[in-house]
């Protein structure tokens, strides 16, 4: 089954010969809060330095300190552009070091006061942000032509990435364009692993994730929803899995292998539960507040039903937005429960990827609502119901075949939620071999596609080069 798979969805491609110390860039939307990108970016580095182990691995991303602290790889902004809801941290405005510099220390002379009244006039605020972005983005041009020198592959690395509803048209859709274009005058293959298309809004977003995809030199989706909604760009792709079925999340967390469920027969039902940001104000760019309320008030009815029933439930987050949430869920819980249900709530930091694997592997099973919080779930080996909020949510739970623990995130009603849970638990062990057949089927997909892409895993004999 593997091995169709492998030969199915991962054609044979060419890029060269690449030599064991090659240079590779990848380009994630990565600010270092969502773990479902680090996942990604991991298994990215992991499974291409396991095939070129003197190759060296550096991002492109929105975040690049956190990138390498958290990565140990270098990293360089994606983006030289500053947009609401898409900017790179550590991009210097045209401005000086910080956007209120023109306000610091003259905040009282008369020049001061003069751009004050300027910034008033209808429009010229506008010309001055346009005027910041143009010049941003020229210089981040001329850098990244820096960057790229000796790169030979650049790789849009996962993830959501076709996609506008974060910045707009000049968001991520421009990003990939502009590194395409450069990517080819640097003398570097483009390409695109297993990446998802969310929302094209506009014809300009469109315009560039067509003329970015039409020049790579490879691409694939990660699902064939996403292919489908692809197919205007007239690019040639396949279908291989999430990069985060690659991720060899063990050795993330550094733990050895444990019984499926990783607890006792008898012991009451552990929960992971992961609420969402989904709708609010600040942190998602489209507002709506009655949303997000709903969203919360459903989930502390549901955990109020799992700790009522004596089940423990564990409050994590896979993006740093989330935190709010669960906090609200928690501080909500606390003024109902009785003191031997509150011992039964957990809220552990999951602000990185191994404090979340190793609370994901804590639990017998999950509830969660963004997709890599589902992902990784699945990968760890728990069962998951899902709370769709999206098109791709309810992709993966029809691909795994589980569509009778996915509910729509909107209309969730907790004491439907809670019976599916109760399915989730008297089926536990058939739904966790089911997983481990199915991730491990998925991790073919994802390692053949690296085989492709970087060569096969050297041996000891191998020689100094490796052939796609």
């Amino acid at each position: 089954m593997a091995a169709s798979l492998a030969d199915a969805a991962v054609p044979s491609v060419a890029l060269g010969t690449l030599p064991a110390d090659a240079r590779v860039a990848l380009i994630s939307p990565y600010g270092g809060g969502n773990l479902g990108d680090a996942a990604i970016l991991e298994s990215s580095i992991r499974g291409i330095r396991r095939r070129l182990p003197r190759g060296e691995v550096f991002g492109l991303t929105l975040n690049p300190a956190a990138t390498t602290e958290r990565h140990g790889i270098t990293a360089y902004p994606c983006t030289g552009l500053r947009l609401r809801h898409y900017r790179a941290s550590g991009v210097v405005p045209a401005g000086g070091p910080t956007s209120n510099a023109e306000d610091a220390p003259r905040a009282q002379s008369p020049l001061a006061a003069l751009k004050r009244a300027a910034r008033a006039v209808p429009g010229l605020q506008e010309a001055r942000t346009l005027g910041r972005n143009l010049g941003g983005d020229l210089r981040h041009r001329r850098r990244a032509l820096e960057w790229l020198s000796g790169c030979r592959v650049v790789m849009v690395a996962g993830g959501g990435q076709v996609d506008d509803y974060w910045g707009g048209a000049f968001g991520h859709p421009y990003a990939l364009w502009e590194w395409s274009s450069l990517s080819h005058r640097a003398g570097a293959r483009f390409v695109l692993a297993s990446v998802g298309v969310g929302t094209l809004q506009t014809p300009l977003a469109r315009a560039f994730i067509g003329r970015a995809l039409r020049a790579a030199d490879y691409c694939s989706f990660r699902d064939a929803g996403s292919l489908s909604m692809a197919a205007f760009t007239g690019a040639s792709a396949v279908v291989v899995p999430d990069l985060a079925y690659g991720l060899p999340w063990r050795e993330v967390i550094g733990t050895a292998a444990t019984a499926p469920g990783g607890r006792g027969a008898g012991c009451p039902p552990r929960v992971a539960l992961s609420p969402m940001s989904y709708g609010a104000p600040d942190l998602w760019p489209e507002v709506a507040p009655a949303k997000y309320e709903r969203h919360l008030a459903t989930v502390v009815e549901l955990a109020a039903r799992m700790l009522e029933a004596g089940w423990e439930v564990v409050l994590v987050h896979s993006d740093s937005n989330d935190r709010v949430p669960a906090r609200e869920v928690a501080s909500r819980l606390a003024g109902r429960l009785r003191p031997e249900q509150r011992a039964r709530l957990e809220t552990p930091v999951t602000d990185r990827l191994p404090d979340l694997l190793g609370a994901l592997e804590s639990v017998d099973f999950t509830v969660a609502a963004r997709l890599h919080g589902v992902i990784l779930s699945q990968v760890v080996g728990r069962p998951v119901l899902a709370l769709s909020y999206e098109r791709k949510v309810a992709t993966v739970m029809r691909e795994m075949d589980h569509m009778d623990y996915c509910l729509e995130l909107e209309t969730m009603d907790p004491t439907q939620a809670f019976a599916k849970l109760e399915g989730i638990r008297a089926h536990a062990q058939a739904l966790r071999a089911d997983l481990e057949s199915k991730v491990a089927f998925r991790r073919s997909g994802v390692e053949a596609q690296w085989d492709r892409l970087f060569g096969a895993v050297p041996g000891p004999q191998s020689g100094q080069m490796v052939r796609p």
